[in-house]
């Protein structure tokens, strides 16, 4: 039996009219004062969780990179919002929701519907982090580019699901995002 933790609802207008940062994992965050970031609220995505960094939300959307990073992911101190393809685990800050592979403009508004995949993880993080209530959101790390002198993350790993060559399709999700919120 899966037990849900911790509902969607429970974070509606939470922030509202704040700002919030998102923290990619590209190898650009290796040049970025992380230490500028502890005035904001922050979302972490994927292996983020070895960079110090003390967010205040978690996302996760593959089902490779959660069952690849799930030991440490749990872990992580805050609340942890993860979709429904990810392998269930029981513990007390996850916020399961069910991820839609078309967009669907009622969850662009409200997660409570489901979350739209949009090709990263980041357009995850935009629809809660509008829900929330936040009216400006700042990318950092998000490099949307994996030949950065061959990297792919600030930890020198690669992708754990599959290497992206075309980027297009995430750009026109970032602006959908824009454009719905």
């Amino acid at each position: 039996m899966i037990i849900f933790n911790k509902n969607i609802a429970e974070f509606k207008n939470k922030h509202v009219n704040e700002s919030c940062v998102i923290v990619g994992t590209g190898p650009s965050i290796n040049h970025t004062k992380l230490e500028s970031l502890k005035k904001h609220t922050i979302f972490g995505v994927n292996n983020g969780y070895l960079l110090d960094i003390n967010y205040n939300y978690f996302c996760i959307i593959d089902e490779i990179v959660w069952k690849n990073h799930k030991q440490y992911i749990e872990k992580v101190k805050c609340p942890v919002f993860v979709t429904n393809n990810c392998e269930p685990r029981n513990f007390s800050n996850l916020v399961r929701l069910k991820r839609l592979d078309y967009f669907n403009v009622d969850s662009m508004i409200n997660p409570e519907y489901g979350i739209w995949r949009g090709d990263t993880v980041v357009n995850m993080c935009m629809q809660i982090a509008f829900y929330m209530g936040f009216t400006t959101i700042i990318l950092i790390g998000c490099d949307c580019n994996y030949s950065l002198n061959g990297r792919h993350h600030f930890d020198n790993s690669k992708v754990d699901n599959f290497l992206r060559e075309d980027w297009g399709p995430v750009f026109e999700n970032y602006i959908l995002c824009k454009n719905k919120m």
